[in-house]
C-alpha cells in the first residue's frame, strides 16, 4: 500500500530546465533516464551546475499530450536559478508555454506558474507513483477541489535516488487547484 500524506501549499513561480522526451509504451524509466542523461551532458558542457537549485533532487512534468498529435511526452529536469533568458537566446534551449506549439524533444525552459497546489507526499519507492497518482486524484474528487487546467501537474523529487535507499525516497505529487 502506498503511504501518502496530503497538504495544500501556495508556491512561487518555478523556472525549470527540462528535457522533453517522447513517452513510448508508458516507459517512464526510459524517458527519465534519457532526459537526465541529456540534461547532465548539457549542464556539464555549459558549466551550469551552480545554477541548478540544490533544494531538490529534480522534478518531472507529464505525461503531456498535445492536440493534433498521438505522441505523449514527459519532461524531467531541475529548478533553474540561473539566467534563463540567455539560455533561450543561445538557441540551444527552447521555451515551453502551456498553449502547446512546440512538440519536439529537447531542452526547454518551463515556467511553472505560482499558485495554490494540493500536495501529496509519497514515502518510498517510485514503483508506488502510479497508485499514488490514483489516490491523489481520488482525494481531489472526494474533497471537491477543482483542478486548475492552466498549470501542469508535476512530481518534485525531494531525495536523490542515487544517494538514499529506495525506502527513504520522498516524492511530492503536485496538482494545481483553484
Amino acid at each position: 500500500m502506498t503511504s501518502l500524506s496530503f497538504d495544500t501549499k501556495e508556491l512561487p513561480l518555478l523556472t525549470t530546465l527540462v528535457y522533453r522526451v517522447e513517452l513510448v509504451d508508458w516507459n517512464f524509466r526510459e524517458a527519465v533516464h534519457k532526459g537526465l542523461s541529456e540534461l547532465k551532458t548539457f549542464i556539464d558542457k555549459n558549466k551550469l551546475d551552480a545554477q541548478i537549485s540544490k533544494q531538490t533532487a529534480g522534478l518531472g512534468v507529464g505525461p503531456i499530450k498535445y492536440i493534433g498529435t498521438e505522441s505523449m511526452y514527459y519532461e524531467t529536469g531541475y529548478v533553474f536559478i540561473g539566467d534563463a533568458e540567455s539560455l533561450i537566446q543561445s538557441g540551444e534551449v527552447g521555451f515551453i508555454t502551456d498553449k502547446g506549439g512546440n512538440k519536439r524533444e529537447g531542452l526547454f525552459i518551463r515556467k511553472i506558474p505560482s499558485g495554490k497546489w494540493r500536495v501529496a507526499v509519497l514515502y518510498g519507492s517510485y514503483e508506488g507513483l502510479y497508485q499514488a497518482w490514483r489516490s491523489m486524484m481520488d482525494h481531489i474528487k472526494e474533497t471537491g477541489l477543482e483542478i486548475d487546467p492552466k498549470r501542469p501537474c508535476y512530481e518534485h523529487y525531494l531525495k536523490d535516488y542515487k544517494l538514499v535507499k529506495e525506502e527513504e525516497l520522498e516524492t511530492e505529487l503536485l496538482v494545481p487547484i483553484l
